[in-house]
């Protein structure tokens, strides 16, 4: 895959998830979602990073039959 990030967006993908293996979502009320890096031009933030991000921020995109996320380095409440 070949992309290229502008204007402090970062491309993710979702760590968390709350789907069980039978298809069943169970809903949380955490107030943020933990995602991974995998692509990055800002130095603060590299590829493998976790990071945490209000639930309601991103960008969902599907490239070559993957989902992704796309999160702006402003929305970032934490980097592991």
């Amino acid at each position: 895959m070949v992309s290229k990030m502008f204007n402090g967006n970062i491309l993710t993908v979702l760590q968390s998830d709350n789907k069980q293996k039978n298809g069943l979502i169970i809903p949380d009320n955490k107030s943020y979602k933990v995602v991974k890096v995998v692509e990055s031009l800002e130095e603060a933030v590299e590829a493998g990073s976790l990071l945490y991000v209000p639930k309601q921020v991103g960008t969902e995109v599907e490239i070559d039959g993957v989902d992704y996320m796309v999160v702006n380095i402003r929305e970032i409440l934490l980097v592991v």
